[in-house]
C-alpha cells in the first residue's frame, strides 16, 4: 500500500481465495480517497498489488474497517460504516469477471434497519451472511442483520 491510489491503513484481516490471491480493505485513500479493496497476487516470488475497487461514498460505501468474506463462487462481501444512500453505511458485494474486472452491488443502512456496520460478516452453511451494526435499529443500540444470497 503506497498511501495514495492503492489505499492506506489496512486495518482489517486478509482473506485468501482458492488460487492463493489475498484480499484486504484499506480504510483510507484509493482513487476517491474513501478507501479501497486490494488484491495481492504472488508469481515467481514477486508480489503484485491491484486495487479492485475504490469507494466513492456517493451511492457507495466509505472507509471500510472490517475484513472481507469470500463465498464459494469467489465473490467478496464486506461492510463500510459510512456512505450509502443515507450515510449510515453499507454491505457490499464484489463480483469478479473473467476479464479481471469486478462489479459492485450494495445494500444501504437507513438507521431504522441499523447503522455503522464496523464488523465483518460471517457465513452460515446455507450461504447467508450475518453481521452487526454499532447503532441504529428500533432502540438505537444496533442490530444483528442477515444478508441472503
Amino acid at each position: 500500500m503506497d498511501g495514495t491510489s492503492n489505499g492506506r491503513n489496512p486495518a482489517a484481516s486478509v482473506v485468501s481465495d482458492s488460487s492463493g490471491n489475498l484480499f484486504t480493505t484499506t480504510q483510507f485513500e484509493g482513487q476517491f480517497a474513501r478507501g479501497a479493496v486490494d488484491e495481492l497476487t504472488r508469481t515467481n516470488q514477486v508480489t503484485t498489488e491491484k486495487v479492485i475497487h475504490s469507494f466513492k461514498r456517493t451511492n457507495d460505501g466509505q472507509n471500510p474497517v472490517a475484513g472481507l468474506s469470500l463465498d464459494e463462487a469467489g465473490n467478496l462481501y464486506g461492510t463500510c460504516p459510512y456512505g450509502g444512500s443515507s450515510g449510515n453505511g453499507v454491505v457490499f458485494k464484489l463480483l469478479p469477471h473473467s476479464d479481471g474486472t469486478w462489479s459492485e452491488s450494495i445494500i444501504s443502512f437507513s438507521g431504522a434497519n441499523g447503522a455503522q456496520p464496523h464488523a465483518g460478516l460471517i457465513q452460515d452453511a446455507a450461504g447467508n451472511f450475518y453481521g452487526t451494526t454499532l447503532v441504529g435499529g428500533a432502540n438505537g443500540y444496533g442490530v444483528v442483520y442477515e444478508v441472503t444470497p
